[in-house]
């Protein structure tokens, strides 16, 4: 299971939260995530995070 939570910092940036709640790696719905394409991470759990992956426990924030 994952968990996103998405807060407007501004009319033009966006923190997007991502966070892998189980021991299993998760692949994340496209549908569920802006795109990340040019975000900059700003907090990540684990070395070189990969948008719409997540390994076991890993959370990471992203400024869109």
């Amino acid at each position: 299971a994952y968990a996103i939570a998405t807060n407007v910092v501004s009319p033009d940036q966006v923190l997007v939260v991502t966070a892998n709640l189980s021991g299993q790696p998760v692949r994340i719905d496209p549908a569920d995530l802006p795109d990340l394409a040019t975000a900059k991470v700003l907090l990540a759990t684990h070395a070189d995070p990969a948008p719409g992956t997540l390994r076991p426990w890993e959370s990471t924030i992203y400024l869109c």
